[in-house]
């Protein structure tokens, strides 16, 4: 027996009475540690949710997110939006018979209060908030550390100032939204 089939956690006991193949049935390494899987549901939990904070936290996720969403803005520019503007919408509607049907099924019509925006826009505040969430203290500590004070703070400090206007921006939509504007 090698030395990593030895040390190879085993399904079962072996079973001595003679198999199909002569002697004692093959033992089955297994697959998990200890013949057990990795830890609880509960630690599987947390590992996915430390990996989808990372992931927001990145760069690339934001500029992607940022894209998504200003395409599907542009969408909503360049159609006419129901709530605000039933008129055009119809007049849309009469004037192409053939492509309106579909983005009615899709949403475009109404793209602003249509789940796939509002998802994208939900991830791209968390995104937001999720790096805001790192760099303020360390900014903090750079204000209060004299021999720091003067490298390059106040372009970090313009930058969370700047991210934290998008959650005031945040703000008065969803005041804007409850008013009814």
């Amino acid at each position: 027996m090698s030395l990593r089939a030895a040390r190879a956690p085993m399904i079962a006991p072996p079973d001595q009475s003679p198999g199909p193949l002569g002697g004692g049935q093959r033992q089955i390494p297994s697959p998990f540690v200890g013949g057990q899987r990795g830890g609880s549901a509960a630690a599987a939990a947390l590992r996915i949710a430390a990996r989808a904070w990372r992931e927001l936290r990145r760069m690339r996720t934001a500029i992607i997110l940022l894209a998504i969403l200003a395409v599907l803005a542009t969408v909503g520019t360049l159609l006419p939006q129901l709530p605000q503007n039933p008129r055009g919408v119809m007049g849309y509607v009469l004037r192409h018979p053939v492509t309106a049907p579909w983005f009615a099924r899709l949403g475009l019509f109404d793209i602003f209060s249509s789940w796939p925006f509002i998802v994208v826009a939900v991830l791209m505040y968390t995104s937001i908030g999720a790096s805001m969430f790192i760099r303020v203290p360390a900014a903090w500590r750079r204000v209060m550390e004299p021999a720091q004070r003067n490298r390059g703070l106040w372009a970090e400090v313009a930058s969370i100032i700047f991210h934290a206007s998008f959650f005031i921006l945040l703000v008065g939509v969803i005041f804007g939204k409850a008013a009814g504007f």
